[in-house]
């Protein structure tokens, strides 16, 4: 009986890790976390690493003053039940860009997180 008990800190110690990354995140985004653009995006991308809820999803994209860029709900990439994108008004001025993300993924579970992109100055 000793030896099984001592099994059991072992077990967990190789199955927690993984659960803790059981839930969606980001596996990608257009344009990419921390990207350095020459021209501005149309629109914002993120692809997640399981299917989501579309109706129960957020993406917020706003200026480094504060103010909403992005246009509309955010709609399913074409093809893709991980994927959402989101139209940005258009011209999009030089600058840096938060971009906020929330959504429920199908098995019920909540996810968030954001990054940033940067549009540099036309030389």
């Amino acid at each position: 009986m000793k030896r099984s008990f001592s099994l059991i800190p072992a077990v967990l110690l190789i199955a927690l890790p993984g659960l803790a990354f059981a839930h969606t995140h980001m596996k990608s985004s257009d344009p990419k976390a921390e990207a350095i653009l020459d021209e501005a995006p149309k629109m914002v991308q993120i692809r997640l690493s399981e299917a989501v809820l579309q109706k129960l999803s957020k993406l917020v994209v706003t200026s480094e003053k504060g103010e909403r860029v992005d246009v509309g709900a955010p709609a399913p990439i074409p093809g893709e039940e991980t994927g959402l994108e989101v139209a940005l008004k258009q011209p999009l001025v030089p600058g840096k860009y938060q971009v906020e993300w929330s959504t429920v993924s199908k098995d019920t579970h909540k996810a968030r997180g954001s990054f940033r992109f940067t549009v540099s100055e036309k030389k």
